[in-house]
């Protein structure tokens, strides 16, 4: 008994006194700052159909990518990637092919901003406003990665849905 004891005892002051022991890691102000700031501008500049300043919030990696469920009759879902790592030329095809722009507005809350080391996983609900007033509601995630000291969207989700009222 008293060598398991003992060797319980040693154990623990192992794992304490190790540098690898796992620490919470709490998000500088600096960086929620940097990293609702790229999501604001990936935002708008989506909604303006600026492709340049959308594909610049991006990293340009095969593993950026989005996906959007749609609340609507069919269930549809939007899913992409950036599989040959040209995000410039990806932009510019998605934006041009929605149209011009529609001058909504956009307001997020309820942030959660979880960051290790260089990447950031972000939650928040979002509300656009059409100019007519028409609101349309998503719950959103962002994966984000800090590349040469800029925060880029690695992967984004959105999920329409209808407020209860």
């Amino acid at each position: 008994m008293k060598t398991l004891f003992l060797s319980l005892v040693l154990s623990a002051t192992a794992l304490l006194a190790s540098p690898k022991t796992a620490r919470a890691q709490t998000a500088s102000a600096a960086d929620v700052t940097a990293i609702k700031a790229v999501i604001e501008r990936e935002t708008t500049s989506w909604s303006n159909r600026d492709a340049a300043a959308w594909a610049d919030c991006w990293a340009n990696v095969p593993e950026a990518g989005q996906l959007v469920i749609m609340q609507d009759a069919a269930h549809t879902v939007i899913k992409s990637q950036n599989t040959k790592t040209d995000m410039p030329q990806v932009a510019k095809q998605l934006l041009a092919s929605m149209g011009p722009a529609t001058g909504e507005t956009f307001a997020r809350s309820n942030y959660l901003i979880r960051v290790k080391g260089d990447a950031a996983f972000v939650q928040y609900e979002q509300v656009g406003t059409q100019p007519d007033g028409k609101k349309g509601y998503t719950y959103e995630t962002r994966y984000l990665e800090k590349m040469a000291d800029k925060w880029k969207i690695v992967h984004v989700c959105a999920a329409v849905y209808t407020p209860a009222n």
